[in-house]
Parts: C-alpha cells; structure tokens; sequence
C-alpha cells in the first residue's frame, strides 16, 4: 500500500486490508466500477450502517422530487437483497411512497 493517500490501486488490490470491522459486520459487498472508467472494478464491504447511511442518504436527496403516497419507479434494474434497487425503494418507502422496481 502506498504511504500516504489511498489510491485506487490500493483499494483494488488490498481492499479488504482496509475493513475495519469484524468479518461478520459486513452484510453486503459491492463489486463496482466507477463512472466514466475503463480501470478496475474496486469492492466496497458495507455494514448494516452504511447501508441505513446510504438510504437515509438517498431519501434526502430524492426528497425535493417525491411527495408521500405518490407512486415512484425505480429503473434500476438491480433488485439484489441490499442492492442499489432495493436501497432506493427502501428510502422511497420511508419517505411515503410506493416504489415500484421496474
């Protein structure tokens, strides 16, 4: 790893030297490659937290766009058990509305 600043490089070849919680923590790890790259595909390991972070996240800043008990579409495709479907059907649901994963 490199002395200083993370870089890509490390995260894709010692990604899991950085999780710092107990192997059994993790509920969900997301293999994915960042927008616009032909690089490397990096894993992110997520706790049952960083999954509440992430739809709490999402409800904040789909809040402007959805009134409660309008129904919404989630064209994600992704419908996985914590994928980024369900994540954004769950902060619709929160927020009061129907998602729907299309």
């Amino acid at each position: 790893m490199s002395g200083g600043f993370t870089t890509a490089s490390d995260i894709i070849t010692h990604g899991h030297d950085y999780v710092k919680v107990d192997s059994s923590d993790i509920q969900r790890i997301v293999t994915q490659r960042t927008s616009g790259s032909t690089g490397e595909a990096k894993r992110v390991y997520c706790t049952a937290g960083d999954l509440k972070n992430t739809v709490d996240f999402f409800a904040w800043g789909m809040g402007p766009f959805c009134e409660k008990g309008e129904k919404t579409a989630v064209l994600l495709g992704n419908d996985a058990p914590d994928g980024l479907g369900q994540l954004v059907a769950r902060a619709l649901e929160a927020m009061g509305t129907r998602p729907t994963l299309i």
